[in-house]
């Protein structure tokens, strides 16, 4: 992900480490603040310093209190939204490419977790809408998974089994769930 052009309220000086949010200024502003002294490292291990970028605002968020009312929507949602509206749906890309980072960086923390201290892990994300058009039933509802590869071709028990889950999820939770 390339930083964004500079715009009027991202001068020479990044913003306080505390005003930091996530979007694209809030990225800029982390690289900026951190700079890139050993230029051939960053893009040598690029994908490594990108996720590092977004676990920057992902820490603490998961037992952070949330105390937001049915029918509302995240805080970090609308910072986004608002600091991504660009003309000609270059912001809708942006927005997806970011969504496809975080996806994938939590995908590879849960392969670590797996890896690294043994157990399993299973991960399901349903994006909080239906493609345009689609009427909001179980058959056009997309989700994310991540399950270790290598258990649903060790035994395909484990594969019905997680299918199952999913399905159960997305009827139960995601449904009623999406906008």
């Amino acid at each position: 992900m390339e930083p964004p052009p500079p715009r009027d309220n991202t001068g020479l000086d990044p913003l306080d480490w505390s005003a930091l949010g996530f979007h694209l200024l809030g990225l800029y502003d982390l690289w900026h603040r951190l700079g890139k002294p050993q230029n051939c490292i960053f893009w040598c291990y690029h994908s490594s310093f990108e996720a590092a970028d977004l676990a920057w605002f992902a820490a603490g968020l998961a037992t952070k209190p949330c105390n937001i009312q049915a029918n509302k929507f995240y805080p970090e949602l609308h910072a986004l939204r608002n600091n991504t509206g660009l003309p000609n749906g270059v912001g809708t890309e942006i927005q997806k490419a970011l969504c496809k980072s975080v996806r994938d960086l939590t995908f590879d923390c849960a392969a670590l977790l797996d890896r690294a201290f043994g157990g399993t892990t299973l991960v399901i994300h349903v994006p909080g809408t239906t493609r345009p058009r689609s009427p909001k039933q179980l058959e056009y509802v997309k989700a994310d998974i991540y399950f270790p590869g290598h258990l649903a071709r060790e035994d395909i028990r484990y594969s019905e089994a997680v299918s199952d889950i999913v399905q159960r999820f997305i009827r139960d939770v995601s449904l009623p769930t999406i906008a």
